[in-house]
């Protein structure tokens, strides 16, 4: 878990959304923060919470957040090596780690009957 506070101008610096734009709280929250939240949880290992940390004024105007980083416990790895290279080339490469492998072991038990000589 991490956390992190920044404020909304820091935010917006950030994300690269000029400083006039999403001057309303909610259409910052609605329209950029919930957009990135539900993005990050459908596509990545991470998610965050958020909640208003500084406020001010009779309305309360938010000028940082506290963010709350984890891992996404939903997250399912949708990448696949078949997606993106032949299935023939892994397939050789198994065969390739597993001779490598038998002939290890091979070398492996040699060596012991020989130091038993």
């Amino acid at each position: 878990m991490y956390e992190c506070i920044v404020t909304v101008a820091e935010l917006k610096a950030l994300l690269g959304i000029g400083e006039n734009e999403y001057s309303r709280w909610d259409n910052l929250k609605n329209e950029v923060i919930k957009v990135c939240q539900q993005a990050l949880k459908e596509k990545t290992d991470i998610c965050f919470t958020y909640e208003p940390y500084a406020r001010s004024g009779r309305g309360g105007r938010i000028h940082a957040l506290r963010f709350t980083i984890t891992k996404n416990a939903d997250y399912k790895n949708q990448l696949n090596l078949e997606k993106f290279i032949d299935a023939k080339i892994i397939e050789d490469i198994k065969q390739e780690a597993q001779q490598e492998q038998e002939l290890a072991l091979d070398v492996s038990c040699r060596n012991s009957v020989v130091g038993q000589a």
